[in-house]
């Protein structure tokens, strides 16, 4: 069986392929269009994502559970025919959203008078593109063939930025709405094999339904309420209370801090389904083992990226997406200094991995009603400003209650010491890259200051006792693909870091 380190590495490359594409996409725009037009393409496209997840149901949840359990437990003659099952329903599913989202676009036609037919068509398309790409990628995860997944998402890249430079540039908003819709294509295509009539596969037991079906009803509210804790449900307050600049400059930031937030969750994508696969095998002891050393290996990245990356924002953001987002820097500095609090991304892969759905959507049920709430009453006259402060309370508070429920609900160690500790070298990290740049306050000076906070953070590491020999293993294992002259002074620079 791939190990746990191969997983993620091939999860992560798979994950970054798509995530480099969009966000190489989102500056293109940007500095096409400017702070209005990302402005209405972010809120456009945070439409089509946010009614997935409504009107998703928790499929896709339930296909990486359930695949890669079956997989775990050796029932591979299940996962065809549970794979069609869910596909089938996923089609009925899409139908109801398309339903919802030409209400919700006939309903904003009337207050804007924005749309045409062109641009709604688009919409529409993007909503159908997006349910079902994700699928496939749900179906792939629990599969574990991260190999497939990062061919896909690589042939998915391309096309999104090539169509997409074309669109916003003859068509603009229009233009850009359809490559983000076509950048999907491979995907969706990619599901007609399943559903081919002559394909053997064997119908789920009534049991397995009935476990699926409970397991994605916890799992569907958990996901919407994620998706109003951790997506990009505040756009729809600013967009409504305030304008699409605004919008802009919010969707700046949080796109540049999701460079940061995402990092080190690549490495989290394989945890979930190696979860469940050990559920499956009843293996406990090495569920609880996981947790501990992928909760230790996310903070060690977690940290400097976050409090490192929000060091670098007032120079690197200006720079990439041109001198008219400068006003974003301040917002930005704080949601990047946010993608610290990934580090609980690895519990709650175990909550939902081991079957704790429950709890998930219930802790975040209470987090999004809190956060709705609060965008009722501090965006309209607080703006983005407004929306940035409520994020970062409810996720700080969501993240500190998951990981008490893991410590004393669970039962599971969690290394405080290690956060602890971790977090003092990042704070020194960031201190030292943002006085390189103090001092030379300009682009070609970004690389100095990232090799000054990465050199005093290996330093503090070191002196503070952090990295254990098996941490080190572990992350050595990770660069197995990279040359071997990098890897040799990545091992060496672990070794010298490691607690002896």
């Amino acid at each position: 069986m791939e190990s746990l380190a191969a997983k993620s590495v091939w999860s992560a490359f798979a994950s970054v392929i798509g995530i480099l594409g969009r966000f190489a996409s989102n500056i293109m725009i940007a500095r096409i269009l400017g702070p209005i037009g990302i402005g209405q393409f972010a809120f456009l496209t945070c439409v089509c994502e946010s009614l997935y997840v409504l009107t998703n149901f928790g499929l896709s949840n339930g296909m990486t559970r359930y695949v890669a359990e079956l997989q775990g437990g050796g029932r591979t003659s299940e996962i065809n025919g549970l794979m069609k099952w869910i596909y089938k329903r996923s089609v009925i599913a899409c139908l109801f959203g398309c339903t919802l989202l030409m209400l919700f676009l006939w309903w904003y036609e009337k207050e804007t008078h924005y749309l045409d037919m062109v641009l709604t068509s688009s919409i529409v398309l993007a909503f159908v593109s997006t349910f079902f790409a994700s699928m496939k990628t749900a179906e792939y995860t629990g599969r574990l063939d991260f190999h497939s997944l990062a061919l896909v998402n690589l042939v998915s890249a391309i096309l999104l930025i090539i169509v997409q430079y074309f669109g916003v540039f003859f068509f603009g908003v229009t233009g850009a709405v359809v490559g983000y819709a076509l950048g999907s294509l491979p995907l969706l295509l990619l599901i007609l094999g399943v559903l081919k009539p002559n394909r053997v596969t064997r119908t789920p037991s009534p049991m397995l339904k009935q476990e699926f079906w409970t397991y994605t009803s916890n799992a569907w509210i958990g996901h919407i309420v994620s998706a109003v804790v951790w997506g990009r449900v505040e756009i729809f307050f600013i967009e409504k209370y305030w304008n699409s600049y605004e919008v802009g400059l919010f969707s700046a930031g949080l796109t540049l801090s999701s460079m940061a937030i995402y990092a080190p969750l690549l490495l989290r994508g394989a945890f979930l389904p190696h979860f469940a696969n050990l559920l499956g095998a009843e293996d406990r002891s090495t569920i609880e083992h996981t947790y501990a050393a992928g909760t230790r290996i996310m903070t060690l990245l977690a940290f400097p990226l976050g409090l490192g990356g929000a060091a670098i924002v007032p120079v690197l953001l200006p720079f990439l997406y041109g001198e008219q987002f400068r006003p974003a820097v301040p917002m930005a500095v704080v949601l990047i200094g946010l993608s610290c609090l990934t580090f609980g991304g690895v519990g709650s892969a175990l909550v939902y991995g081991i079957g704790y759905s429950r709890f998930v959507a219930f802790v975040e049920g209470l987090g999004g009603l809190i956060a709705i709430g609060a965008c009722f009453f501090v965006i309209p006259s607080h703006g983005a400003w407004g929306a940035v402060w409520v994020r970062a309370g409810v996720q700080t508070g969501i993240i500190a209650f998951q990981t008490l429920y893991i410590a004393f609900g669970l039962k599971h160690k969690v290394p405080y010491m290690f956060i602890v500790k971790t977090l003092f070298a990042a704070a020194f990290c960031a201190l030292s890259a943002r006085a390189v740049l103090t001092l030379l306050p300009f682009p070609a000076a970004i690389p100095l200051a990232v090799g000054t906070g990465v050199g005093m953070y290996a330093i503090c590491l070191r002196f503070l006792r952090v990295i254990n020999r098996e941490d080190a293993e572990w992350l050595g294992r990770k660069f197995a693909w990279a040359p071997w002259r990098i890897r040799a002074g990545l091992l060496t620079g672990l070794r010298w870091m490691t607690v002896k």
